[in-house]
């Protein structure tokens, strides 16, 4: 069986496979639409930007699945790097997105009857979204998840 490295919620095989150059490289030529996105990266900025300016609600929920759960992380930070404030881009990733699934009466806050799942950080993700990254306890339904 793979072992689990402390503090993290997948097997240290797994992570040393995601973070393998040969990963990233095959991940590349799987998927060549990749230049185009970042060819595209200031105009995709700049309409995110403008939606958010209308008020529109902007949820943010990734499809990256090739890196789980640091693809939510890369999006947070080009969320930021959007415009928005690390306030906005938190509540984009819980309580918006909830609500676009129309999941929030149990998810996307925290509070009294819900599910209650949450992260502990190490650092304030206000200062810098990418904080989010250092995680010290996970909690899902209310009770703090084992490994960590």
């Amino acid at each position: 069986p793979a072992t689990t490295a402390p503090g993290r919620g997948i097997s240290r095989e797994n992570a040393a496979k995601l973070k393998s150059p040969a990963y990233s490289a095959g991940y590349r030529e799987r998927y060549p639409n990749f230049e185009n996105v970042k060819r595209r990266l200031p105009q995709l900025r700049d309409n995110l930007r403008k939606l958010h300016a209308g008020g529109v609600p902007v949820a943010l929920g990734t499809d990256m699945w090739a890196f789980p759960g640091l693809g939510v992380s890369i999006e947070m930070d080009l969320f930021v790097k959007a415009g928005l404030t690390p306030l906005e881009t938190i509540r984009a990733a819980t309580q918006t997105s909830a609500r676009s699934l129309a999941i929030d009466a149990y998810y996307g806050t925290l509070e009294a009857g819900k599910q209650a799942d949450f992260l502990v950080l190490l650092a304030d993700p206000l200062k810098d979204v990418k904080n989010t990254r250092r995680i010290s306890e996970i909690y899902k339904h209310g009770v703090r998840v084992d490994g960590r």
